[in-house]
């Protein structure tokens, strides 16, 4: 008996330690005199198995898209569509899927730039003390033109950055018990059993042009999740003495690991499709037997494109002249009618006036701003000139447009002897938004000088 005995304690001691062992457990004193409290990990980067895909895709897209502008993509609402609800748990599927959306993007690198649209709340509200001239950044500013320096921002209107595309869409599916099984055996009160369940969620997911609302492409992704139990014990008496021990261990795949990795690699096929970039070689590193046989667009969507075409281009000067002669043309009409002439509004010139006709193409150009019409264009660029007017002083300013409708345009701006880059870190110094013209943009300032 004594032998069974110290057999069974050891047996005991041993799973007691194996289940501590699981972490190393310590404590922290928080101060205040309280009681120390109990730690274990360290704090992590919360990682899945789609990771390494992620960071994989972004790679290609920085890699095949090269100079190319990176994709403006924003999230929109991405929630529990399951409705499951317990009593003592509450909602069983993670209520922020959209934020999950959104660190997949954030993976990806340069090639993407993302766009608050989950909740802009702040940005609004601070918009809105800048247009009541209640919001400033503890400097000085000329809001007018020979006006004394006020400490307020100055409004400039086309400050947000538009995107391209947004995700909407969610968590669809969340089956319980679609299959479980094990087995159990008990010989003389010493017995063993092992038990797995296995449910599995799904997601759905589209991606949407926010210029049109047109749907690049849909999405629906599922994930299967285990768990499993393993148990045994030991209930018998040996002489006069009873002996309990049980033992033991239960596994189950985190639930809201499943989501994350679902909406990932959804968000990888998603960005496929708008980006033209191809993401099996990537996906397949991580899951190499995932099927891929459903329909799926290929190549780029049927869209504007940006940088604009040079040879599309069309100077914002061009584009208001033909306003203007169109103007003078009804005029001529309503006074041969005898209607009352309206006093034609002025327009700021695309060029200032301390500039020389030409400038050496050596010193590059930078954008400075941008509109969706060419009078927008300019009222950016008037803005920019009496809020900088040093900066600004002697350079010339193009308006260059992608087609010859109307817009969307590019304040173009030349300096004749800063080069760009050194003329951008001086304008970024100064709170403005800057960056080097592409060669696509100076082909398209060319032609449009060129035009007649």
């Amino acid at each position: 008996m004594s032998r069974f005995a110290n057999y069974f304690a050891l047996l005991g001691a041993i799973a007691l330690s194996g289940c501590s062992s699981i972490a190393d457990f310590s404590s922290f004193n928080q101060g205040g005199g309280g009681i120390r409290v109990l730690t274990s990990s360290d704090v992590t980067e919360n990682r899945t198995p789609v990771d390494d895909a992620l960071l994989c895709y972004g790679k290609a897209l920085s890699r095949e898209r090269g100079t190319q502008a990176p994709i403006g993509i924003g999230v929109g609402d991405v929630r529990d569509f399951t409705g499951r609800i317990t009593d003592t748990d509450g909602a069983p599927v993670t209520q922020g899927a959209g934020l999950m959306v959104y660190s997949a993007l954030a993976s990806l690198g340069s090639g993407v730039r993302i766009h608050e649209r989950l909740d802009p709340r702040i940005a609004e509200l601070e918009l809105g003390y800048i247009d009541r001239q209640r919001l400033g950044d503890g400097r000085m500013h000329e809001v007018t033109p020979g006006a004394d320096p006020a400490p307020w921002i100055p409004y400039l209107g086309g400050s947000i950055l538009q995107s391209d595309y947004y995700i909407v869409g969610g968590v669809t599916e969340l089956n319980h018990s679609i299959a479980t099984g094990g087995a159990e055996f008990s010989i003389g009160g010493i017995g063993a059993r092992t038990r797995f369940i296995v449910i599995n969620v799904a997601v759905d997911l589209r991606i949407v042009n926010t210029q049109n609302l047109v749907v690049e492409h849909a999405v629906s992704l599922q994930k299967q999740v285990i768990g499993k139990e393993i148990d045994s014990d030991v209930f018998r008496f040996f002489g006069t003495r009873l002996f309990d021990v049980k033992a033991g261990g239960r596994m189950t795949e985190p639930l809201q690991m499943a989501v994350r990795s679902v909406l990932q690699l959804a968000t990888l096929d998603l960005l496929e499709t708008v980006s033209g970039v191809r993401n099996e070689a990537c996906v397949t590193q991580v899951q190499p037997g995932m099927e891929r046989g459903l329909s799926r667009p290929s190549g780029l969507p049927a869209s504007r494109s940006w940088p604009p075409d040079g040879g599309t281009a069309v100077s914002a000067a061009i584009a208001r002249e033909a306003r203007e002669k169109d103007a003078a043309k009804r005029k001529v009409a309503r006074e041969g009618n005898g209607a009352a002439t309206p006093t034609p509004a002025t327009t700021p010139t695309k060029t200032s006036d301390a500039t020389p006709p030409e400038l050496p193409a050596d010193t590059g150009a930078v954008v400075v701003g941008a509109a969706t019409n060419s009078d927008a264009a300019a009222g950016v660029w008037q803005r920019l000139r009496e809020s900088h007017s040093q900066l600004f002083n002697g350079v010339r300013a193009d308006m260059v447009s992608v087609n010859r409708e109307g817009g969307p345009f590019l304040v173009v701006v030349q300096h004749p002897r800063t080069a760009a880059a050194e003329f951008c870190e001086t304008a970024q110094a100064a709170g403005i938004e800057c960056a080097v013209a592409p060669p696509e943009v100076l082909a398209a300032r060319a032609l449009a000088r060129r035009s007649p």
